[in-house]
């Protein structure tokens, strides 16, 4: 498998960002991390094994972006307007400068990344989906959290709301950015029963529930009581997803 280090200037976030490449062709995926997460997080919990003979065969190109929620949601010492100010400066940084390079990487000027993440990762890619439903035709979301207003003591502005997956979906009107969200029909919802996914199947069945009452066709894909919020069962989800998306 070729395996490749980056490093991309980020003007939105004012430092260099580290980003790994797997593949030599195929769906290019960007891999968004968990809390706390960072580039070679997907290596090392053997995800890239998981889906390696995929890369291998060119059905699927993946790209693993550092994260900085140390700069955000997980740096307690700010202000949430803070917080929030710089959580979309790191979407800025996907979509401004990780897309670019993954087109460049591809030789494809016009080519439109998928999206996935488990947890933490899962809200990015969520997000993510629902700001720009053309530019990323499908997001896998595992185990997802889609609501961060629980940790920021009942403070709400424009950028936590544009940050917010439940914020975003609650104030989808009929009109054009509705239609845009139908016709993309990009997000895949994925949530076991388990140990540990208390508050991602909350968050799960209740986002299914906003999306529903909105019209905004979707995948809500429930696993099983045996199935816990960790890495093994991540990669069984992600892997058959990828085969069945890519076969």
């Amino acid at each position: 498998m070729r395996r490749e280090h980056h490093r991309l200037n980020c003007l939105a976030l004012g430092h260099p960002m580290d980003l790994l490449s797997y593949g030599h062709w195929g769906q290019p995926l960007i891999v968004l991390p968990t809390s706390r997460g960072r580039h070679v997080e997907f290596e090392s919990f053997r995800m890239t094994d998981a889906i390696a003979d995929l890369i291998d065969a060119g059905r699927v190109k993946v790209y693993c972006p550092d994260a900085v929620d140390w700069d955000n949601w997980y740096n307690n010492g700010a202000h949430p307007a803070h917080r929030a100010h710089r959580y979309l400066k790191y979407l800025d940084f996907i979509v401004y400068d990780v897309v670019p390079f993954v087109r460049r990487h591809c030789l494809s000027d016009g080519i439109r990344p998928w999206l996935t993440g488990t947890s933490w990762g899962a809200l990015h890619a969520s997000v993510l989906a629902l700001q720009y439903p053309e530019l990323f035709p499908a997001a896998i979301c595992m185990s997802g959290a889609y609501d961060v207003t629980p940790g920021l003591g009942g403070y709400f502005d424009q950028n936590v709301y544009f940050s917010n997956p439940m914020s975003i979906v609650s104030g989808i009107q009929p009109g054009e950015y509705r239609d845009r969200l139908v016709r993309a029909h990009n997000l895949i919802l994925i949530c076991g029963q388990g140990k540990w996914e208390e508050r991602a199947l909350h968050d799960t069945h209740t986002l299914h529930g906003m999306l529903n009452a909105k019209g905004i066709p979707h995948v809500l894909d429930l696993w099983g009581y045996d199935v816990e919020h960790d890495w093994p069962q991540w990669r069984r989800q992600l892997r058959m997803y990828l085969e069945r998306m890519t076969g």
